[in-house]
């Protein structure tokens, strides 16, 4: 599993078991990638991903290390932020570094 941000592009109402869910395309560097939502991102938002690739443990499988069979890649979403948000804090976290309490 990896974690990376994505760059919210667009979404689209979608259902599936009579339940409603936003697909959202976003851009991560030069790749396109994708994930459902339950809530309607707003374009431009930034999303934290965690990227699951084919040979990764599922952490929460009902069989104990389960993986991500071929071809069944697949993206959580963990949180939408804003640009200035994440810059923010990049910057926070360069000045308190190397700083020891």
């Amino acid at each position: 599993m990896k974690r990376k941000f994505a760059t919210v592009l667009g979404s689209a109402v979608k259902n599936f078991d009579s339940k409603e869910y936003h697909s959202v395309v976003a851009m991560s560097g030069t790749t396109i990638v994708t994930f459902k939502s339950e809530t309607e991102p707003a374009v431009g938002s930034l999303a934290l991903l965690e990227c699951y690739a084919v040979g990764d443990v599922i952490p929460w499988a009902d069989v104990e290390g389960e993986t991500v069979k071929e071809g069944r890649a697949f993206n959580v979403l963990k949180m939408y932020t804003t640009s200035e948000a994440f810059n923010s804090a990049k910057e926070q976290a360069k000045a308190l570094e190397g700083l020891t309490l």
